[in-house]
């Protein structure tokens, strides 16, 4: 039997503080050594349990703060403004009260055990009688504080019958009396927490602060600066000033934080110290008989012990007022819910993207973007989702956010995702519905700074409505934003509408800043509207390919025994000989329809449902040929390197752009009107050179690369 505790926090919806009080009683008490911390995958760090060398003694549940929250102190604390001497608040954030309690410990011989900044700029406690390593203790530091060793020394000290002030976060103050146990020598002050926030996000911000030259300090709080601003300062003499912080932003909207701080058993009173120590918030609004330009801390008094602390430690104090309890309340954090802020998630993906911690928190907080992508990408057809799929996953790899938008709409909420992407995109990257032009515009401008419509047929009046195909035309971009359209496609060769709607349509085409279609056809219309285009490769033929096997390797799909070829058919009625071709390849068919794909004649083998684009992928990356009528089909064909026959039989089918493509790869000849004529050739027995197809396909990506990249605004 094991004593896993970070089972048994599960079990009791909690999270680990990391506070580190598990490993240490683990590794130099019960000396098992099954407890370490370690950083998460948000950087935050947390026990990890090594159960092959658990024995099961408790002793770890024993000392974890979230197992033992209650405490014996008085829930209405003695509440307290106070103030040290003008020369003691100049160098504290606040009103200077734990310099007061320092000096009060040290006059009795004790020792002050609280965080400074190590030479990594790491905040770690230490224990301590000199004044100079206590004076680096001051001011607050909004950052993960390692505990670790600081239980040894806390215990020894008190054990031999010195006194010990330790100051910290609640967590940490019962964690620390959890595992000394009772002793009289040892002094708690706790402080009014924020949350304890990722280590793994502030190292990952100190590196993009030190990229030019080497950090050696940092203040979280200058007095003679508004809060939330950060100051820098260099090896070389320098500082830097960063007003409205983004590290700082994130803590403060607790996306950084540990989520066990959305909960915390700590916050509210009986606070868990002898004495509580803070900011004495919205001060101005209670304070009238002193200068409040300096700051001023709030000290509470949990039981007569701390009581009489405060008694005799604030007596050198230049202002000292009881005050009500409730006052306190109302401006700092005694609340046990914290909800953690809905760009939390959005955040931590930016950072696992690599995107800079001052980008993912101001994206995060002001849900801004860098590209707005609208088009059919929720519509139900797999190349159609694969093609935004695709060009959302550009657009990440060339460092650049996206959300879609829909077109308006009287549905209100967040746009669902794609029926056919299963894995779907994080509801941060699906923009609500736009009622009207105005809203939109309105919501939209501010925040994005691309507006991109993608590919497929956005631009075929016959499809969609002109109040759509006006939204497919960006009307609803202000003219200070960048507009461009990604082998976007018209669908026919003349535009398919009134002479009104022409014009009302060619007025929001001209406001493009770039415009790219997808065929020579949609050129040509371009042309006729006396704008400037460019002819590029759909974006399924732009993406990395590992974003497809990314999206295959989340279907279980079950696939056939051996070789198989992968009958994908957009319409099922021209494979009705398609039997023939199987024999003749000596392979089972995997017969999969066309998500909208009309009924299906007896074609004497069995057809599917693919379901979802994750599905499809996994199976023609995995087939060993492919007979498909699909463009889509017969561009992964040749991303994939899979032999293939595509049958086609006039331009409504697509046979324009089926036939631009193969003519740009060198593979023309894989594209036949019937399976009739298709079994009448030698096409199934010709190998396809896919390095020579390859290679002109990465001409033409690289001249599609560059135009969407000289296109959009970074």
């Amino acid at each position: 039997m094991t004593s896993d505790i970070v089972a048994k926090l599960s079990k009791m919806s909690k999270s680990c503080l990391g506070c580190g009080a598990c490993e240490y009683v683990c590794t130099n008490e019960s000396r098992f050594g099954a407890i370490t911390m370690q950083l998460d995958k948000w950087g935050v760090c947390r026990a990890v349990v090594d159960e092959s060398k658990c024995k099961g003694c408790g002793r770890c549940v024993g000392v974890c703060p979230q197992f033992s929250p209650f405490t014996d102190n008085v829930q209405m604390a003695a509440c307290y403004a106070v103030k040290a001497d003008p020369e003691t608040v100049r160098g504290s954030a606040s009103g200077g009260a734990f310099i007061l309690l320092a000096e009060w410990m040290l006059k009795r011989g004790g020792y002050v055990c609280g965080v400074v900044l190590d030479e990594s700029l790491d905040a770690v406690y230490v224990m301590t009688k000199d004044r100079s390593v206590i004076d680096r203790m001051r001011g607050s530091k909004y950052m993960y504080s390692e505990m670790r060793g600081i239980y040894g020394e806390v215990k020894k000290a008190v054990a031999e019958g010195t006194d010990v002030l330790f100051v910290g976060l609640p967590c940490q103050v019962k964690a620390m009396k959890n595992s000394v146990g009772s002793n009289d020598h040892l002094f708690t002050v706790d402080l009014l927490c924020g949350g304890q926030p990722s280590k793994g996000v502030f190292r990952t911000y100190l590196d993009e602060l030190s990229k030019d030259k080497k950090v050696t300090n940092l203040r979280f709080r200058a007095p003679d600066l508004p809060y939330g601003t950060l100051v820098v300062e260099y090896e070389d003499g320098s500082r830097k000033v960063n007003l409205r912080d983004p590290y700082l932003r994130a803590f403060s909207r607790s996306l950084i934080n540990n989520e066990a701080c959305s909960n915390c058993q700590f916050a509210n009173t009986p606070k868990p110290g002898d004495v509580t120590i803070g900011d004495l918030w919205g001060a101005d609004r209670i304070i009238t008989d002193t200068d409040l330009d300096d700051g001023m801390s709030v000290v509470l008094a949990n039981n007569d012990r701390g009581a009489a602390v405060v008694a005799e430690a604030m007596e050198g104090a230049s202002y000292f007022r009881r005050i009500p309890l409730s006052f306190s309340k109302r401006f700092n954090r005694y609340t046990p819910i914290r909800p953690e802020d809905p760009g939390k998630q959005r955040f931590y993906d930016m950072i696992e993207r690599g995107r800079p911690v001052s980008k993912a928190s101001l994206y995060a907080i002001e849900r801004r973007y860098d590209v707005g992508i609208t088009g059919f990408w929720r519509v139900k057809n797999y190349g159609g989702v694969l093609t935004y799929y695709a060009l959302y996953s550009l657009m990440q790899d060339l460092g650049l956010e996206s959300v879609f938008i829909e077109a308006r709409n009287k549905i209100e909420g967040r746009t669902p995702n794609p029926a056919l992407l299963k894995s779907g995109y994080p509801a941060y990257s699906r923009e609500m519905w736009a009622k009207d032009r105005m809203e939109e515009e309105k919501d939209l401008n501010p925040r994005i700074r691309n507006f991109v419509v993608g590919s497929d047929q956005v631009w075929n009046r016959k499809f969609i409505s002109q109040t759509a195909l006006e939204c497919y035309a960006l009307d609803f971009v202000s003219p200070y934003r960048n507009r461009v359209s990604i082998a976007s496609s018209f669908g026919t060769p003349r535009f398919e509408g009134t002479p009104e709607e022409y014009e009302s349509f060619a007025k929001c085409m001209k406001k493009f800043n770039a415009i790219s279609v997808r065929e020579l056809s949609g050129l040509d219309i371009c042309r006729r509207m006396k704008l400037r285009a460019t002819v590029i490769l759909d974006p399924v033929m732009l993406c990395d390919i590992s974003h497809y096997l990314d999206l295959a390797a989340k279907s279980d799909a079950p696939l056939p025994d051996g070789k198989y070829v992968f009958n994908y058919m957009i319409h099922p009625s021209t494979f009705v000989n398609a039997k023939g071709v199987f024999d003749r390849l000596g392979m089972k068919p995997l017969a999969v329809k066309g998500a909208t794909a009309e009924e299906i004649p007896d074609l004497g083998y069995e057809v599917i449902d693919g379901e979802c684009v994750e599905n499809w992928i996994r199976y023609i990356s995995n087939s060993s040929f492919v007979f498909t009528d699909s463009f889509h089909g017969t561009v992964f064909s040749i991303l994939f390197r899979k032999p293939f026959v595509t049958i086609i039989k006039s331009e409504k089918d697509g046979k324009g752009r089926v036939s631009t493509l193969l003519k740009s790869v060198g593979l023309f000849d894989r594209m036949l009107p019937s399976v009739e004529e298709a079994l009448n050739s030698d096409i199934f027995e010709k190998p396809i050179d896919f390095d020579a197809a390859h290679k002109l396909l990465a001409e033409k990506r690289e001249e599609s690369l560059d135009w969407v990249k000289k296109s959009l605004i970074f």
